[in-house]
């Protein structure tokens, strides 16, 4: 993914694509911001292939990690090969 270059586009294309980056990006941070002001010491993981682009985009605190599900299956597999 591309950071949009304005907040505002000057095309269709622009216009959708800062649209749907920084709805995405706004929408989750006000989640966060909802969530932090009940649960104060709440961590935030973001995970997904986009997540180390989005991450970027954020003004609050959140752990990206992009291959979360993966590994999380793969520990998963392995503890269960091993009984």
């Amino acid at each position: 993914p591309i950071i949009p270059s304005n907040f505002i586009g000057n095309s269709t294309q622009s216009a959708i694509h800062s649209g749907v980056v920084f709805g995405v990006v706004n929408e989750i941070e006000g989640v966060v911001a909802s969530y932090k002001s009940k649960y104060s010491d709440l961590t935030v993981i973001l995970s997904g292939g986009d997540a180390n682009f989005l991450c970027k985009q954020f003004k609050i605190s959140i752990f990206a990690f992009s291959n979360f599900l993966l590994e999380g299956l793969n520990f998963l597999l392995e503890y269960n090969s091993n009984k």
